[in-house]
């Protein structure tokens, strides 16, 4: 039997740690997520994952029942465009 506090957590697990380490009203772009989320689940979550892996889930996360997930842990993402060639986001945080 596993031991709950030793289980891994998923990258999508991840990320929404990492989300929740950011500033309300911080602007999030693609490259944040292949680079400083990347590093986090390295980091943090013990994980040797690659950039694409983890744009998946953040792609999955996103698309996830319009959000529910993210909105779940109290985060919205309020599309901001595109800024030099990338989809960025204004990250708000429910406290």
């Amino acid at each position: 039997m596993a031991i709950p506090w030793k289980r891994k957590k998923t990258n999508k697990e991840l990320i929404i740690d990492w989300l929740k380490s950011l500033n309300d009203g911080q602007e999030i772009a693609s490259h944040n997520i292949q680079e400083e989320c990347l590093s986090h689940i390295r980091n943090w979550g013990g994980k040797n994952a690659l950039a694409s892996t983890v744009e998946r889930a953040w792609r999955a996360l996103r698309n996830d029942d319009n959000g529910q997930t993210l909105e779940n842990h109290g985060i919205q993402l309020k599309p901001n465009g595109m800024k030099y060639g990338e989809n960025t986001w204004i990250l708000k945080l429910s406290t």
